[in-house]
C-alpha cells in the first residue's frame, strides 16, 4: 500500500486544489501526491521570491521526470555550438505536455503568458522509434533528424546534434541526458544503444527506444504555453508569514475550498527530530530505501526531501533521510552518465580526438588515430580504435585495452611515426623512464617537508550553531558542500593543508575560504587571504566584512595603496 502525508485517498474530490502552510519540502511531496492521485497535468506559476528553480530541482530530485521546469530563454547571445540550458528545460517541458502524461510544471510569474510556443506544434511533432531488428534505413531516419532540426557533426558532443559514421547513427536529443547510438545491418537496426558523450564509448544497450520531439521554427505565429495546453490545470503560488501557498483558479459559482490548511514548521537540527518523534501522532521517513533501525516507529515514504518538518495541528512528523543520515541532496539535471574507466589517460577522452591526431600506444609508439570502429569477433561485436602506422601497419585496440594509449602531448617538431616491430621506440621509453626518476627524486624531497606536523591543531568546530553558513544568502551546490567539506576534514588533520579548490567565475570559491577563516578565527588563528590584484583584494575584503564581521571576526585590508603606517 502506498503511504501518502497529505493526501489520504486514492482521489481527490477538492477542485480547484490548493494548500497554504507548507514548507518547500512539504509543498514538494503535496505536489507529487496530487500528480499521483489526480493523474493530470499542472501548470504552476510561482512568484520570484519563492525561488523557483530551487523548488523544481527538490521536486525532481523527489519524483524525477514528473516534474519539469520552464524558463525564459536568455536575451544575450549564446556562444555558437553551445546549447543553453534554458532552450532544453523548455523542450523537455513541452514534450511532456505533448506526450499527456501526468506531469507538473513549474515556472516564474508570467512566463507561461509569453509567447513561446508555436500555434500548431501537437501536429508538427513527429514520433523517432528505433527497435532493435526492425527493418529501416539509415537515410530515411537521417531524412527525418534534418527535418527536426538536428544539426550534422563530425563527432556527437553537445544537445541538438547528429552525426554518421558508416552503418552507425549518432544522435543527441535535447532533453535526453545521454546520446543515442544506432547501428544498422544493411536495412534493419541490429543495435541500440546509449553512450557517453566524452568517452564516446556505450554505456547501456536497449532494445527500443522512443521520443518525440518538433522543429524550432523562426515563424512569429506563436502562442503562450498555457494557451497551447489549456487542458492543464493553472494554479499559483505564493509565500505569506505562515509559509509557501497554492491555489487555482477560482471556478465560477462554486465555492473556493483549501484541501490542505495547516502549519509546517521545518526541523532545521537533526537532534530535533528524536525530541519531535516523541510527540508525534505519526511519524513519516521519506527516503530511497526502508529505515533499518530507527529510535522511534515510521511509516516508509520513497522520495528525498532535504529537510524534515512537522505538521502543528495534526503532531504529525516527518524526517528527511538526507537530513537524517546527513547525505548529499540534489543532483545535475542534464550530467550525462560517463564512462570514467574509458578515458585517455592524457589529453584525455575520445570526442576531444580526431582522425589524424597522433596517440600513443605504451607498447607499439606513437600512431595516427583513424576512428572509433566496430570489428566482429568470435565473441560477438567488440568497440574500439584504430591507430595507423608505418608502411600501413594499422592496431586494434579495444575498449578495453585503452588503458595502453594516451594522447600525444608534445612542443616543437611533429614526431616521426613509429614503425612496428623496431626496437627505437623501447630505447627512447628507457631513456624518458630515468629523466621522469631524476624529476621524481626531486618533487619527494620537495614534498616530504610537508608532511611534517604542523605545531598546533585547529578546533573541531566548524560554525557556531550554523551562524555562519545560515547567513550565506545563496544555496550551496553539491560540488561546494563537498569542497567546504574537504577542507575542513585538511583543517582537522595534523597536516598542513595542501589543496586546490578550482571553479569557474561565480561558483563559490570565495565562500569555501570564508568558511575556512572563520574557523581559524574560533581557533584563535589569523588568516591571510591573499588576492592577484588590488581591485580583487578591495571585492574581497567587503564580502569577508559583510560575511564575517558581525560573527566578531576583524577585518583589514592591506595594499600597495595603503600607509606604510597601516602596513606596519
Amino acid at each position: 500500500m502506498i503511504k501518502r502525508i497529505f493526501i489520504k485517498t486514492n482521489t481527490f474530490q477538492v477542485e480547484p486544489p490548493s494548500a497554504s502552510g507548507l514548507t518547500k519540502d512539504a509543498l514538494v511531496l503535496f505536489l507529487n501526491e496530487l500528480l499521483e492521485t489526480t493523474k493530470k497535468q499542472f501548470i504552476l506559476e510561482l512568484d520570484d521570491n519563492i525561488g523557483v528553480f530551487d523548488l523544481y530541482a527538490r521536486c525532481f530530485e523527489n519524483a524525477g521526470n514528473s516534474f519539469v521546469y520552464y524558463p525564459e530563454l536568455p536575451e544575450k547571445e549564446v556562444v555558437p555550438g553551445f546549447v543553453p540550458e534554458e532552450k532544453r528545460y523548455q523542450k523537455e517541458a513541452t514534450l511532456s505536455f505533448l506526450s499527456k502524461k501526468p506531469v507538473f510544471c513549474l515556472g516564474v510569474k508570467g512566463v507561461f503568458d509569453l509567447k513561446t510556443v508555436q500555434k500548431n506544434i501537437k501536429k508538427e511533432s513527429l514520433s523517432v522509434d528505433f527497435k532493435q531488428n526492425e527493418k529501416t534505413t539509415r537515410e530515411s531516419v537521417e531524412f527525418l533528424l534534418n527535418n527536426l532540426g538536428y544539426k550534422k557533426e563530425d563527432t556527437v558532443k553537445e544537445p541538438g546534434c547528429f552525426s554518421v559514421r558508416g552503418d552507425v547513427l549518432d544522435v543527441y536529443p535535447y532533453h535526453f541526458k545521454n546520446p543515442a547510438r544506432i547501428s544498422f545491418n544493411y536495412e534493419k537496426i541490429e543495435q541500440i544503444s546509449l553512450f557517453d558523450p566524452a568517452s564516446q564509448l556505450n554505456i547501456q544497450s536497449l532494445k527500443k527506444l522512443i521520443f518525440k520531439d518538433y522543429p524550432d521554427t523562426q515563424t512569429t505565429d506563436k502562442a503562450s504555453l498555457r494557451s497551447v495546453f489549456s487542458e492543464a490545470v493553472f494554479l499559483r503560488g505564493y509565500s505569506n508569514k505562515r509559509g509557501l501557498s497554492i491555489f487555482g483558479e477560482q471556478i465560477k459559482n462554486k465555492k473556493h475550498s483549501v484541501f490542505f490548511s495547516n502549519s509546517c514548521r521545518p526541523i532545521n537540527k537533526k537532534k530535533e527530530i528524536a525530541r519531535r518523534a516523541k510527540k508525534a501522532a505519526s511519524v513519516f521517513y521519506v527516503g530511497n530505501k526502508k529505515p533499518g533501525n530507527l529510535p522511534f516507529k515510521a511509516s516508509f515514504v520513497s522520495g528525498s526531501i532535504e529537510k524534515s518538518f512537522f505538521i502543528e495541528n495534526e503532531k504529525v512528523l516527518v524526517v528527511s533521510q538526507n537530513q537524517y543520515l546527513s547525505s548529499d541532496f540534489l543532483q545535475d539535471r542534464w550530467q550525462p552518465a560517463l564512462v570514467s574507466s574509458y578515458q585517455l589517460p592524457h589529453g584525455g577522452l575520445l570526442s576531444e580526438v580526431k582522425k589524424g591526431d597522433l596517440l600513443v600506444h605504451r607498447d607499439f609508439g606513437i600512431g595516427e588515430f583513424c576512428g572509433i570502429i566496430e570489428r566482429e569477433e568470435k565473441t560477438g561485436f567488440s568497440e574500439g580504435i584504430e591507430i595507423a602506422y608505418k608502411k600501413n601497419s594499422r592496431v586494434f585496440v579495444s575498449s578495453e585495452q585503452l588503458f595502453l594509449v594516451q594522447k600525444y602531448v608534445g612542443s616543437g617538431r611533429k614526431p616521426l611515426i613509429s614503425a612496428l616491430g623496431s626496437k627505437k621506440w623501447s630505447s627512447e621509453v628507457k631513456k624518458a623512464k630515468k629523466a621522469i626518476e631524476d624529476t621524481a627524486k626531486e618533487i619527494v624531497s620537495m614534498y616530504s617537508k610537508k608532511t611534517e606536523k604542523r605545531g598546533f591543531s585547529f578546533v573541531k568546530t566548524n560554525d557556531l550553531d550554523n551562524t555562519l553558513s545560515g547567513s550565506f544568502s545563496f544555496i550551496e551546490t553539491p560540488d561546494q558542500k563537498k569542497a567546504i567539506r574537504d577542507v575542513y576534514f585538511d583543517m582537522n588533520g595534523e597536516k598542513p593543508m595542501d589543496r586546490l579548490v578550482c571553479g569557474d567565475v561565480g561558483y563559490g570559491k570565495t565562500e569555501v575560504a570564508i568558511r575556512a577563516v572563520f574557523k581559524s578565527f574560533l581557533s584563535d588563528r589569523l588568516s591571510v587571504l591573499l588576492c592577484p590584484t588590488t581591485i580583487l583584494a578591495d571585492q574581497h575584503f567587503i564580502t569577508c566584512t559583510d560575511r564575517l564581521e558581525k560573527h566578531g571576526v576583524k577585518i583589514s585590508l592591506i595594499s600597495r595603496f595603503k600607509s606604510k603606517k597601516i602596513k606596519s
